[in-house]
């Protein structure tokens, strides 16, 4: 109202307008204090009614007389786009269920996409989204750009024109054909059924044109995405076969490599040239065969080692070694059997060293990818037996424990490393270093997961791929991400409900959502664990624990030794909108004097940005 020239008073607690529609002296209009969608005129007001009511479609109607014929929906449609507003209208909603429903009909595997056209799955070519409850979510309360995956997955082939321009070339659209095709920022996507001889091309160059064909492989960001600060949209058609004439001028101008054939002659030769000559008695066999079995008991169990070498024996010995064998191969291979259990032992030791602790199962896996079994199984509980007896390594549970000792240095130079990246919201209050631990303390449902991600965020944007550990199942944090243009391949991720299990990377951030002790009189060896890792690994943590109702730590005692920092994440009002960050300890301050200090903050619930008052600040 305010933009359309009406004269409003600010003077008081609440607007007064002069009304739009008895433009009465002095202004008479005000804003409902308890319904802030309404303007009450009390001039306006009909008989026995004290005041009259109006809506903001009411007032469009009035001030702007080209649009009193305009329905509701179109005339919301025309103030979110006059005031440029973040908002769905009811009117958007009808059409991108159309949209939505058409595409679940057309078969269309789609994809989330981050910003303008990046895919917010690392591996998305190996995802499946046909589900058109998650499309909804993605648009509605993620808003996220979506995109199609073309080719075969999704039944379309698209031809993707960079017009640079209001039109598709003469020629290209004398060829098209009637089709759909959506209208974008820079051109057109012209989307036609799968064609498999259709290659996946970069750009090709025609008559200043930019064409690219999207099929197996590809993705198309489609309706209802904005890129470019354009709402691309489609022109309905049905969608059809692609012209041969089309065809025919977008192959011409590909660079697809064409596999010559081999005629059969040619064939016969090379087949001879290559072929192999059987080893015969006397060429060395039983070395040859000695040397193999010993390269194959590095990752085969004696039995299927010489499985394979009779197999072998069969295919490239001429006369075969059969009874030989057993005679002197399988007895020179045997020997090599007392050495591979120090071998094993010795793997066993390397990988406990790197984990710290590890189950059996686990200890298998490390060793050749898979769970053991028979003779393999036997082997690695043997030379745990063994390395229980020499005292290298202890149990406790299903666990096993290296035993370490102790490593003594008389140097001390060195040992405080700053860490080369700014802290998020704590930098510019202490002075960090590598193989620190930060406790931020928040109640629950406070939002530990949304300002989890915007930390994972701000490392992010340093060129730091930090490490995100939660401990919520449902993958809570996975809206924030896509809300903060979070995209896979970002961040490391992984589920750990229990602390005790937790084992940290060589010079990694870690952010620890959240850290809950099943006993909690165990949290003073939790976090003593945690300082360990983080001194032996150089990394730096960010763990998040929960307070009480009355906003106080648990077991304050045990967990205040331990942290550079010691805060807590709270509300400033009701609806968690304005929020602070309370820092009760802070072991090396930059500023001399002070431990303690309030960092107010705002939440944007838009962006799922929580930002500090002075970033707000800079920003205005």
């Amino acid at each position: 109202m305010e933009k359309k020239g009406l004269k409003i008073d600010k003077r008081k607690k609440d607007f007064v307008f002069e009304c739009p529609f008895c433009k009465s002296k002095p202004n008479s209009a005000t804003i409902l204090v308890n319904d802030k969608s309404k303007l009450n005129c009390f001039k306006c007001k009909p008989k026995k009614q004290i005041g009259r009511y109006y809506n903001l479609i009411d007032v469009v109607r009035q001030i702007e007389k080209d649009k009193s014929e305009l329905n509701d929906d179109d005339i919301l449609q025309y103030i979110k786009e006059e005031l440029d507003l973040n908002v769905t209208t009811d009117k958007e909603v009808k059409d991108i269920e159309k949209y939505l429903q058409a595409y679940q009909e057309n078969g269309w595997d789609l994809a989330p996409v981050v910003g303008e056209k990046e895919c917010y799955e690392k591996e998305w070519q190996k995802k499946t989204h046909t589900d058109i409850e998650e499309w909804r979510r993605w648009i509605f309360e993620d808003k996220i750009n979506i995109a199609v995956k073309t080719g075969k997955v999704s039944g379309v082939s698209v031809v993707d024109l960079d017009t640079k321009g209001d039109v598709i070339p003469e020629e290209i659209e004398s060829m098209m054909g009637e089709t759909l095709v959506q209208v974008t920022a820079n051109g057109w996507h012209l989307f036609y059924k799968y064609d498999e001889n259709l290659p996946t091309t970069n750009r090709i160059d025609y008559d200043k044109t930019d064409i690219d064909i999207k099929n197996d492989g590809g993705y198309i960001v489609i309706y209802p995405s904005v890129t470019d600060n354009f709402e691309r949209y489609f022109v309905d058609n049905k969608i059809a076969t692609i012209p041969d004439k089309l065809k025919k001028f977008l192959l011409k101008r590909t660079n697809s490599i064409k596999i010559k054939e081999i005629d059969k002659e040619q064939y016969e030769i090379e087949k001879e040239t290559y072929r192999k000559k059987l080893i015969g008695e006397g060429e060395g066999r039983n070395e040859l065969f000695v040397r193999l079995g010993g390269m194959y008991r590095k990752f085969l169990p004696i039995d299927k080692t010489k499985q394979a070498l009779r197999v072998l024996d069969k295919i490239i010995c001429q006369p075969p070694l059969n009874r030989e064998l057993d005679k002197t191969v399988f007895k020179s291979i045997e020997k090599y059997t007392q050495s591979d259990e120090s071998r094993l032992e010795h793997q066993i030791l390397e990988y406990l060293k790197e984990v710290e602790r590890a189950t059996q199962a686990e200890i298998e896996l490390s060793l050749s990818g898979r769970f053991a079994a028979g003779k393999e199984k036997t082997d690695i509980k043997k030379a745990l037996l063994n390395l229980e007896k020499d005292n290298k390594i202890k149990r406790w549970g299903k666990q096993y424990h290296i035993i370490k000792q102790m490593e003594w240095k008389d140097t001390f130079l060195g040992s405080c490393v700053p860490v080369d990246f700014k802290v998020p919201y704590f930098d510019d209050y202490c002075y960090f270093n590598k193989g620190d631990l930060s406790i931020l303390g928040s109640k629950n449902k406070y939002g530990k997961s949304c300002l989890s991600m915007n930390i994972v965020q701000r490392f992010v944007k340093q060129g730091i791929k930090p490490y995100y550990i939660y401990s919520e199942s449902g993958g809570r944090f996975e809206k924030y991400a896509k809300a903060l243009k979070l995209k896979e391949g970002d961040f490391n991720r992984v589920f750990c409900s229990d602390p005790q299990d937790v084992i940290l990377e060589p010079n990694a951030v870690t952010i620890y959502d959240w850290l809950m002790p099943k006993d909690f009189s165990q949290t003073d060896k939790i976090f003593s664990k945690l300082i360990e890792q983080l001194e032996k690994t150089k990394g730096f943590m960010i763990c998040f624990v929960q307070l009480k109702h009355d906003e106080s730590f648990f077991a304050r005692n045990m967990i205040g030794q331990f942290p550079t920092i010691l805060s807590r994440y709270l509300y400033s009002d009701d609806k968690g909108l304005e929020t602070k960050f309370v820092l009760d300890d802070v072991r090396d301050p930059k500023f001399s004097g002070k431990k303690s200090y309030e960092i107010p903050c705002q939440y944007i619930p838009e962006t799922k940005e929580v930002k500090t008052a002075k970033e707000l600040m800079e920003e205005e």
